[in-house]
């Protein structure tokens, strides 16, 4: 059984399958999320049962991990391999039902490509939910299935340019479909899903899931032509209407093992997922805040932006994840400022600041606007300062007071050459796409724009 786990409890899974019923049961764990109590968990589960434990701690996609899953268990020589969502939980006997019946159909149809459970559908009503499944039986598909020699005989492993969610069990039942493997499934409800459990407990997770769904529907519809219906097995047709990928028959179904970190090469393959394998899509702000903040800020306390936005979002989840006491958000625009503040949950964290600002300044403009000063005034230092607003520079020479000794500065849409001068008022830690980290330097701590950098 290979499982992928991100943030939620683990346990209710793994009891639900109990290993006195006749299978010997091998799981592949992966482990996706940063959480230390989790990696405490599955370390204590994993230590014992028979696992080959995967803690690389980033979400490096559903479909990298399934397809290492799948040969894992291949090389190993399983009878049958199952892919299951940590969102699941068996009914008493449900399990050893569902293997028993995966194990029949494996001697009655050996060529099979894949074998799903039918499944009550629990969680939420909404869209990042069950939907109108809703407390109704309903096919699970790639939630719970096993995957058959016959599936990597004709069209081989899932397409990893669907990240890091959604998507990729779609596709790969429609090359079944189009290839001819059956694809079977077990009528009998043995199993509960709570479903979207990760994406909904999950704050950051929840603001991303819009922009990296739409991205992966995307390039279903560019793959397929259309989208694939999710009546179940004898639901209504999806509307895909391209027989070959990318409508292109010089391009099989079929992705081998050689081929997985690069399926179609550049003509086809996703453009945006430079960097998915970390945990960041390409061209992706909000994207790229979150994994900068998850990789230079653990810990931090407080911290400051200048320009609210998509970014506040982000930072506010990060600071709840964090146990932060401080996210003071300042802009100059206040219905932008109040449509943003109330768009999140009520932190008593979050501290939000309406202050007027004329326009951009040119560089040594009076540090004294109430804009760029307002945090001066509090009397504290900050472990984090976002700059994404107005007076940019101004505010980027004041962030050196306002700094801990170990904090940093996010500096957004760096870009410009009137920005150059940031390297001589900072020590460059990292520069993404859209913004530089750069820490305090003491060597240049007199150094102000318009003045010659200290030697």
């Amino acid at each position: 059984m290979v499982v992928i786990s991100y943030n939620a409890d683990p346990e209710p899974l793994f009891r639900s399958i109990p290993l006195v019923e006749g299978h010997d049961v091998r799981f592949y764990v992966f482990l996706h999320g940063q959480d230390g109590a989790l990696r405490t968990r599955l370390e204590t589960i994993t230590s014992a049962i028979d696992c080959r434990y995967f803690p690389y701690g980033t979400n490096r996609g559903v479909a990298r991990s399934w397809n290492e899953g799948l040969l894992a268990s291949f090389n190993d020589g399983n009878e049958a391999t199952l892919l299951v969502n940590d969102d699941i939980y068996f009914y008493e006997g449900g399990f050893s039902a569902f293997a028993n019946f995966v194990l029949s159909e494996t001697r009655r149809v050996p060529e099979f490509g894949v074998v799903s459970a039918f499944g009550l559908e629990t969680g939420a009503a909404n869209a990042i939910g069950a939907g109108k499944f809703y407390q109704r039986p309903h096919w699970q598909g790639g939630a719970c299935m096993a995957v058959g020699r016959g599936a990597i005989e004709r069209i081989g492993y899932f397409d990893q340019n669907f990240w890091p969610a959604y998507f990729e069990d779609a596709d790969y039942f429609h090359r079944l479909e189009l290839q001819h493997v059956p694809m079977l499934w077990d009528e009998r409800i043995l199993l509960e899903h709570n479903r979207s459990r990760t994406v909904r407990t999950d704050f950051l997770l929840g603001r991303l899931h819009r922009e990296r769904n739409r991205r992966n529907e995307q390039y279903y519809i560019r793959k397929w032509g259309g989208l694939r219906g999710w009546g179940g097995p004898d639901g209504p047709p999806g509307q895909e209407i391209f027989t070959y990928p990318f409508n292109d028959p010089s391009v099989g179904c079929m992705i081998p093992l050689t081929a997985v970190e690069a399926p179609y090469g550049p003509k086809y393959d996703r453009r945006d997922l430079a960097r998915s394998a970390a945990g960041v899509l390409g061209n992706s702000p909000p994207e790229e805040l979150l994994w900068l903040l998850s990789k230079h800020a653990g810990g931090a306390r407080r911290l400051l932006e200048w320009g609210a936005g998509e970014n506040t979002a982000i930072m506010a989840g990060f600071a709840y994840a964090q146990g932060s006491e401080l996210l003071l958000s300042i802009d100059h625009r206040a219905v932008h400022l109040r449509t943003v503040i109330e768009q999140l949950p009520r932190y008593p964290f979050l501290h939000a600041r309406f202050i007027d600002a004329e326009e951009l300044s040119e560089t040594g403009s009076d540090l004294d606007s109430a804009y760029v000063a307002y945090p001066a005034l509090l009397g504290i230092r900050f472990d984090v300062v976002v700059i994404a607003g107005r007076w940019r520079m101004e505010c980027a020479v004041l962030a050196r007071k306002l700094l801990e000794p170990d904090g940093f500065v996010l500096f957004q849409d760096w870009k410009h050459r009137r920005y150059e001068v940031l390297r001589e008022l900072f020590r460059l830690v990292e520069e993404s796409d859209e913004f530089l980290v750069m820490r305090c330097d003491p060597a240049k701590a007199g150094f102000l724009p318009g003045k010659e950098a200290p030697p």
